[in-house]
Order: C-alpha cells, then structure tokens, then sequence
C-alpha cells in the first residue's frame, strides 16, 4: 500500500510529519516490533556498526554512543528516518546541502528507526522525519517533520 502522509499547517509553518505514536493518525505503516539488542547505528546493507558521512568520507562506529563520544568536540546533527516515510525522502536531499554547508563544523549521521527502534525510543523519537543536534553527547536542540536546508542551517548556527 502507498505510504500518505499528512500536512499540517500551523501559523508559522507548514509540516510534513509522519507518526506511528498517534492514534489519529491512520497514514503511516504501523510501528516494526522493539528490537532486543543494544542501542547501535547500522549501515544500508545491515551491518552493525554505526556510519556517519561528512562531505566525501563515510566512517563506521561500533555503536551510536561510540560516535557521539568521538566526537564530544564537534557537534553531531542526527537524522532519524525510515524507508517508508515520505517526508524522510525529501529531508535526505536537504540534509546533503546541509552537510555540505557546514562540513567543517558539524557532523552528519543518520539513523533508519525500522532498524534500530530502540534507539529511537531511548531519544523518544515520536515522529519522523527527526532532526537532532548533539553536543558533548547531549541532545541540545531537535527538529521534527520537513524543514528546508536553510532553515536546518539557521537552527543549527545558533548552537554552534
């Protein structure tokens, strides 16, 4: 069946959110069952190690706390996504300008919570698409539904 999404329309912005949590929402597909192991970051083809991608370089982490404690210095902008989602789709292109713009200062990594949904419950990850900034391993600022890059840019500059 094809995967609808619903746009909400607030006073300051319009936002394409897709969520399993919420009951009055029938459109998305309903939630995977919780994994059983621990809180790591895969990889397209289902390894266990976490990835992160800066402009050209891919690197691969153990687990997702492995990634955020390497990178205690640098801010860590996390993307929260599945397949299935829709507006996760459209948020990948402006996550690659986003990356590109601030590739120097911050790093960009992704998570597909269909595979990891433990991990998405430990950060309560409610509705995707989900941004995330992390500093020192801390969450610090989050982002939920479709936003353009210039508006991820602006949000994230101010905790740079």
């Amino acid at each position: 069946s094809r995967l609808r999404t619903r746009t909400i329309v607030t006073e300051r912005k319009t936002v394409l959110y897709c969520s399993n949590n919420r009951p009055e929402r029938k459109s998305c597909p309903p939630s995977p069952p919780p994994d059983t192991g621990t809180s790591t970051l895969g990889t397209e083809d289902g390894s266990s190690s976490a990835s992160a991608t800066t402009s050209k370089n891919k690197m691969r982490f153990r687990n997702f706390d492995e990634m955020l404690q390497q990178y205690h210095d640098r801010p860590v902008l996390v993307s929260w996504n599945a397949k299935w989602c829709g507006p996760c789709r459209l948020m990948k292109k402006e996550l690659k300008a986003v990356r590109d713009a601030l590739k120097d200062d911050v790093l960009v990594a992704n998570v597909d919570t269909e595979k990891f949904p433990s991990l998405g419950a430990r950060y309560k990850v409610e509705g995707l698409p989900t941004v995330m900034l992390f500093k020192d391993g801390e969450t610090v600022h989050r982002i939920e539904g479709f936003e353009s890059a210039n508006e991820i840019i602006r949000q994230v500059r101010d905790y740079l």
